[in-house]
């Protein structure tokens, strides 16, 4: 759960060894806390650019370092089951073929979820990191009905679900609904975007095959269809 490692060793320095951890795969999240006589701000510095969680000079004070160690101990288990919070959170997320964003107005930042570059059709980084590019995505017919939502959310409405089309960079049209909240400064000033997109395409195919056949059943007079497609 955690490595404490002195600067001085044999064969390999700490500050090696701390990289040479960084590198594996297993140990890149391990907490590494470093006991030694170097106090000067160089070895200090090194340490945590060659990836240390901590730094402890001799001579040692046992107490401290004992509540530094279950210190360390605490955070690195809660950062863990962030982790895994996150990782059942994603495959929820692709399992309902749901996506996440945020916008920062004042940095004018996009962030999206990997679930929401899934559903765009973009590699992870590829998405488009601006308003404009965002909006080119939307499908021409629905574009302007987008925008007049948007625009009433920033202008102070604040939350809004609209369901629309957007057209993929292989040319797909999907169906996706979106719900976003805005939040605001002091100022009453848009600050923050937040919300989802969830690939709707399917569940509306699927409607239109039933609307479907419920019509062609009503004309030909075949219920039996229309209960068949209807479970």
């Amino acid at each position: 759960e955690i490595v404490l490692m002195d600067v001085e060793m044999p064969n390999m320095d700490g500050f090696e060894a701390c990289a040479a951890l960084r590198r594996l795969r297993h140990g890149q999240d391990t907490p590494v806390l470093m006991v030694t006589g170097h106090d000067d701000v160089d070895s200090v510095h090194r340490a945590f650019e060659v990836g240390a969680t901590d730094f402890q000079a001799k001579p040692i004070n046992w107490a401290l370092l004992g509540y530094r160690v279950r210190y360390i101990l605490r955070a690195s288990r809660t950062y863990r089951a962030l982790k895994e919070s996150e990782v059942r959170l994603a495959k929820a997320q692709q399992m309902a073929r749901l996506g996440h964003w945020d916008w920062n107005i004042s940095e004018d930042r996009w962030h999206f979820s990997d679930g929401a570059y899934r559903l765009l059709g973009f590699a992870q980084g590829d998405c488009p990191a601006d308003r404009q590019a965002m909006v080119k995505l939307i499908h021409s017919d629905d574009r302007d009905r987008v925008i007049e939502l948007f625009g009433a959310a920033l202008r102070g409405e604040g939350k809004y679900e609209i369901e629309y089309r957007v057209i993929l960079p292989d040319g797909t049209t999907r169906v996706v609904d979106e719900q976003a909240e805005v939040s605001f400064d002091n100022q009453a000033q848009p600050e923050y975007v937040e919300g989802t997109l969830q690939d709707f395409t399917e569940r509306r195919q699927a409607e239109s095959r039933i609307q479907y056949l419920a019509y062609y059943d009503g004309v030909t007079g075949l219920p039996n269809r229309r209960m068949f497609s209807e479970q």
